[in-house]
């Protein structure tokens, strides 16, 4: 029963993306086309986080970061998300999940 109105209300979400690149081309050139696009990257966090309904937090990361790896400028992303207001039987801010994908 949680779960559903979980679902249909929806729920607030704190994502972090995390990229590693070799940016030293944009930074020596200052140029545009070396760099990570980073309005792409919060679209892709965003697609994500507004599309199909998970489970699992460790679901919405690993599908975040297929989507940004996919982009093509990261060697490696790391992604953690947090969810406040989890109902479990004692006091906790948030829980947490991060994964780190070459």
């Amino acid at each position: 029963m949680n779960q559903v109105w979980k679902r249909k209300t929806g729920q607030p979400f704190c994502v972090d993306v995390e990229i590693k690149a070799d940016l030293r081309k944009a930074g020596t050139e200052d140029s545009l086309s070396q760099t990570v696009d980073y309005a792409s990257v919060f679209t892709a966090a965003k697609e994500v986080l507004e599309g199909p309904p998970c489970n699992l937090l460790e679901t919405l990361a690993e599908r975040i970061s297929r989507k940004v790896l996919d982009l093509g400028r990261a060697a490696s992303v790391t992604i953690r998300i947090r969810k406040p207001k989890v109902p479990l039987p004692g006091p906790i801010e948030y829980a947490e999940v991060e994964i780190t994908r070459p």
